[in-house]
């Protein structure tokens, strides 16, 4: 019963953001998707950290990097299929940098792939950053174990019974350490729907500040952005169609936080209907405000093409 009012409640927020969020069934290899955003949060399998990628609110990892985490990741050129199963370190893993940027701002872009990718025989959803595919940390941790998320620190850990050891090098062989404090450029905000996890959210007031603030912080970004990329558009179709993707970055962080309100309410019962209902609503309006500064530019920029 919890599962399908938690369905219900996230379905509902879906639909909110349905007006402009993106589309990508139909979408073509190479086709923009959207934006990876930045975060301080970081993502570790094993105690060993790894660089986690923020897209849509999950957290995302390159699939190539879990070679260095005790997994075995094959690549069929013919097929365009990558397969991960538990094996074998056969490198070893990188340093992750500390993150400077903005928590919120726009880290770089994700583009739809043609590449299949299966996480013990289960075909996962991927998406191409920079050339390398990722995948959702919460799959890997259904298939093969469990994650935790601690709001103190803000870590999440991924722990995997039956992956391999990480890499060990031979003897003299210096192995690239993380830097001392070290965060990550683009992860999950919050882990929301992490396999095994917690919250780190104890209130909805808490849940609603923290992603009104996001919200409020990524709009200048975005503004900016689209002001840069309108400045070569002369097709005022075209520009609304930016104008939508540049909104649909608000939706995504919106619909994150509705559904951390929906697993406070239904996975955590904690509070009544009325309660999420109105913490939802006034997150919503944070969005449909934040959105409305957005739209303005673009009303700004497509006048002046007339």
């Amino acid at each position: 019963m919890k599962k399908k009012v938690l369905g219900i409640l996230l379905m509902v927020a879906i639909l909110v953001a349905m007006p402009v969020a993106k589309v990508f069934a139909n979408a073509n290899p190479g086709d923009h998707l959207g934006y990876v955003l930045n975060t301080d949060i970081r993502v570790f399998i094993n105690n060993v950290q790894i660089m986690g990628y923020n897209i849509g609110g999950y957290t995302y990892v390159v699939a190539e990097d879990l070679a260095a985490y005790g997994l075995a990741v094959d690549w069929n050129a013919d097929a365009r299929r990558v397969t991960i199963t538990e094996g074998a370190s056969i490198m070893p893993p990188t340093s992750v940098p500390t993150n400077q940027a903005a928590v919120g701002s726009v880290a770089f872009g994700f583009v739809h792939t043609d590449i299949v990718t299966y996480i013990a025989g289960n075909r996962v959803t991927s998406y191409n950053i920079e050339g390398s595919t990722v995948i959702r940390i919460d799959d890997l941790a259904e298939a093969f174990g469990q994650s935790a998320w601690d709001g103190t620190s803000r870590e999440l850990r991924v722990t995997l019974p039956g992956a391999g050891s990480v890499y060990a090098p031979a003897a003299g062989t210096p192995v690239e350490e993380t830097p001392a404090g070290g965060g990550q450029a683009a992860t999950t905000e919050q882990p929301s729907g992490a396999t095994g996890g917690q919250t780190s959210f104890a209130s909805y007031q808490q849940i609603y500040e923290y992603f009104s603030n996001v919200l409020r912080a990524a709009t200048p970004i975005i503004i900016a952005e689209f002001r840069a990329i309108a400045a070569g558009v002369t097709d005022i179709m075209l520009l609304a169609e930016i104008s939508t993707e540049m909104v649909g970055l608000l939706a995504e962080i919106s619909v994150a936080g509705v559904g951390e309100m929906a697993e406070l309410f239904v996975v955590r019962g904690i509070g009544t209907m009325d309660i999420y209902m109105d913490y939802s609503a006034r997150l919503t309006a944070v969005y449909m405000e934040e959105a409305a500064k957005i739209t303005d530019v673009y009303m700004e920029i497509a006048l002046g093409l007339w």
